[in-house]
């Protein structure tokens, strides 16, 4: 296992999620990134939140099985768009409030947009392995369509 080295707990890297990693990608994981962990929801969707009188969140069934700090945003991003990258991409490049929407919450993580892209491969993966498990098929497909894209690409 590796870890990042920042104050607060840090997050433990799991040597399968970095063997998964470089299957998927065909890339070496050779970057470590300072994060802080978090628990996450683990399901952060669209279909998990609603809106009646109040905002409101639900299926909590995998809360706290990640801490990795970025996989709730990752995920809704990814819903917002059907868990299709390119979309997102398109929606990024062509949208400035978007763009500063965004930035503003990573600057939350302490993260650059630059690095996001590079740690989303790991919050797809992470989402990924959470849904394997009893999931509807559609969602595994649609994320490990969304892997299958080159993540570096949507960032120029």
């Amino acid at each position: 296992k590796a870890s990042s080295a920042q104050g607060g707990h840090r997050y433990i890297w799991p040597e399968a999620l970095t063997l998964r990693y470089e299957a998927l990608s065909g890339k070496p994981s050779t970057e470590m990134f300072n994060l802080v962990s978090c628990p996450q929801h683990g399901d952060f969707t669209l279909t998990n939140i609603g809106l009646e009188k109040h905002l409101w969140f639900f299926d909590w069934e995998d809360f706290g099985k990640s801490d990795f700090p970025l996989l709730d945003l990752t995920s809704f991003l990814m819903s917002l768009f059907n868990f299709k990258l390119s979309a997102l991409s398109e929606y990024f490049k062509t949208q400035a409030s978007f763009r500063q929407w965004l930035q503003t919450c990573l600057g939350f993580y302490g993260v650059s947009f630059m690095d996001y892209v590079k740690l989303m491969p790991y919050a797809l993966i992470l989402f990924l392995e959470l849904k394997t498990c009893g999931y509807s098929t559609e969602v595994v497909l649609k994320t490990s369509q969304a892997l299958k894209e080159s993540w570096m690409d949507w960032s120029r």
